[in-house]
């Protein structure tokens, strides 16, 4: 209770703490709702935390891998595979059933921090898995949507293992989406270093991401680029902590624009 006196007037309140139900239209609201361009967001929230765990281990340098695989009659899947420090069973099951919980808090390298972008494969899909080996045990969970709802199990509990330490997220993807997890797996990082690797099984090709990977003037506030054909004609981006985002900066520019496309850093 709180005891308030104010012009000579005394009251007792009592203090209700807010909460918020975890039903099927808060999680709605969390995910399928605030990732417009589902894909995408699925590309670009697995894929930065895989650079956050090299960045937690001290392998900055080293560029986590995607892996697209297709194939129509057994299923196709995309890959999210980092070298990292990995995680225990507690760890994973604090990870993918707490919301706005992150083990990154107080690591400002990091770009997520949230808790929200690890279960981002639900607004594309309805099932994923993660396996995690930390110091000789891996751990496998199975995260599904159930009438809405996410629930968690564990499916494979500290198995003794001599693989390294890291995580590998999969997903089941639809075949008609294999060339669009392809693009913006390429295209969400175009700008990130070190580049990740990206390995697929079909024959799609990215036009434009040489000229991102190869800038022909850079510091630690702009890239500069110079022109040439694109999947995406935008010609001015953001980038905040390595990540890309396209950025409509008006006709202001539109003459400097046609000349070169410029990237500016936000760290």
């Amino acid at each position: 209770k709180i005891v308030n006196e104010c012009d000579g007037v005394s009251t007792n309140a009592v203090t209700t703490n807010f909460n918020i139900e975890m039903n099927n239209k808060a999680f709605k609201a969390l995910f399928s709702d605030i990732y417009t361009e589902k894909i995408a967001a699925v590309v670009r929230e697995v894929g930065s935390n895989c650079a956050d765990a090299h960045k937690m281990a001290g392998k900055e340098s080293l560029p986590f891998k995607i892996k697209i695989h297709k194939d129509e009659f057994n299923g196709s899947y995309i890959h999210f595979i980092d070298y990292g420090v990995g995680m225990t069973k507690h760890q994973i099951e604090n990870l993918y059933t707490s919301f706005f919980s992150s083990n990154k808090d107080t690591n400002n390298d990091c770009i997520g921090g949230f808790g929200i972008g690890s279960k981002s494969p639900l607004a594309y899909t309805d099932k994923f898995i993660t396996e995690s080996v930390k110091d000789g045990l891996k751990n496998i969970a199975l995260i599904v949507s159930v009438d809405g709802q996410p629930q968690y199990n564990l499916i494979v509990e500290d198995s003794p293992t001599d693989e390294p330490n890291g995580t590998i997220v999969r997903i089941d993807i639809d075949s008609k989406d294999v060339n669009d997890f392809i693009y913006q797996s390429n295209w969400q990082f175009r700008t990130f270093k070190p580049f990740p690797i990206i390995e697929h099984n079909t024959d799609y090709k990215i036009n434009d991401i040489d000229t991102f990977l190869n800038p022909f003037y850079e510091d630690d506030n702009v890239i500069l680029l110079k022109q040439g054909y694109s999947n995406n004609r935008k010609n001015i981006y953001v980038s905040i902590d390595g990540i890309t985002y396209d950025y409509d900066i008006g006709f202001c520019v539109s003459v400097m624009s046609n000349l070169f496309r410029a990237v500016l850093k936000i760290n």
